[in-house]
């Protein structure tokens, strides 16, 4: 049940909405699909499966023993959870039960676990057990950061294994499970490992 692909690999560093699917839009549904030794380096929204969602969803999708490399929004899974208004009703992303042990870096901004950034939409019942380097600042961890406008964003029921989280500046924002910047989102039952290291340093990225 289920497909693995073995040995994806792009890199073009202007490239953004990149993965094995580009983007994904309302009624969009990835479903059991795994990477093993991807290689993706591109701009913004570079991820693993979807590079960016709009009301699509993911669902038991892993990402495993691959090198994801972005400017920002970088992650295993998906690059943004995102939404889309069709036929009047809004309808938010939404990403579940998908696993990574992935590389993760971000040569700037806003690196994650699972996605990038969410504006809006669900992320629950993942685990996240790679590493997160960010060049710069933001560096968020487990199941994204956090860009919430108007539509509810959910994260709830994931876990963090990583053994870092690490940024290029004592100034950026390092949070096991997602950096909120004050807007309104729903966190419930993460968790993450104490012993995850995170702060200002890098691993030789």
């Amino acid at each position: 049940d289920g497909h693995w692909i073995y040995n994806f690999s792009y890199s073009k560093s202007s490239r953004s909405n990149l993965g094995l699917v580009n983007l994904l839009g309302a009624g969009g549904y990835v479903h059991h699909v795994g990477l093993i030794n991807a290689n993706l380096n591109g701009d913004a929204n570079v991820a693993g499966i979807v590079g960016r969602i709009y009301g699509g969803t993911v669902e038991q999708c892993a990402v495993v023993g691959s090198y994801i490399e972005g400017r920002d929004h970088t992650a295993a899974i998906t690059g943004d959870v995102n939404w889309e208004v069709v036929g009047g009703d809004t309808i938010a992303g939404e990403v579940r039960d998908c696993f990574s042990d992935a590389v993760i870096y971000s040569r700037e901004y806003q690196a994650s676990g699972i996605s990038g950034v969410i504006n809006g939409g669900t992320i629950e019942n993942c685990l996240f057990s790679g590493t997160i380097d960010c060049g710069y600042t933001n560096s968020g961890i487990a199941s994204s950061l956090v860009d919430s406008e108007g539509v509810l964003t959910i994260i709830k029921n994931n876990a963090l294994w990583a053994s870092h989280n690490y940024g290029g500046s004592s100034g950026c924002e390092f949070n096991r499970v997602a950096n909120q910047y004050g807007r309104v989102a729903l966190l419930q039952n993460n968790w993450a490992l104490i012993t995850t290291g995170i702060g200002a340093a890098r691993a030789g990225y």
